[in-house]
């Protein structure tokens, strides 16, 4: 029974490493290169909530004109929209942070990616709560003088 106890959870920590290296992507250089995008515009977001300006994010990741619907909203969001609102979301935070990203594929056509993803953001409230959101996302960006804008996006939480 003792040793039964002390494989069990070898077994199953072993079984756990075969089927994360099953679902390891290996992405091409282009793919890579477009998901390593997102995950710095994902820094710049936090960037952007730490010095409270949201121009911090938006300048640095998205092409003027882009939509991102958030789908709990009625509607896509404008920037100008997003803009305001972000504010009065970050007004409730005492801190904010990512804690995962999982892009399950990333599709090339041109000088267009999108990219289907799974993030988690965790933010601390004013109150003393936490705050963890896990949302599948849905991200088109459009390479532009060799760089990776995001022109589009939807995110939905996951629960």
């Amino acid at each position: 029974m003792k040793r039964f106890l002390i494989l069990c959870p070898l077994c199953l920590m072993v079984a756990l490493c075969f089927v994360s290296l099953g679902l390891a992507k290996d992405w091409s250089p282009e793919q890579q290169e477009v998901v390593d995008r997102v995950e710095w515009c994902h820094d710049r977001w936090l960037d952007a909530y730490k010095k409270g300006n949201v121009d911090v994010y938006f300048d640095a990741c998205t092409e003027k004109g882009s939509l991102v619907w958030f789908t709990s909203n009625g509607m896509p969001s404008t920037q100008d929209r997003a803009r305001r609102a972000t504010q009065n979301v970050w007004s409730r935070m005492k801190n904010l942070y990512w804690e995962d990203f999982y892009p399950f594929e990333v599709r090339i056509h041109g000088d267009t990616a999108f990219v289907y993803s799974v993030s988690t953001w965790v933010a601390e409230l004013s109150g003393g709560e936490t705050d963890r959101v896990e949302r599948r996302e849905l991200w088109v960006y459009h390479k532009e003088g060799g760089t990776w804008r995001l022109i589009e996006g939807m995110v939905a939480p996951v629960n």
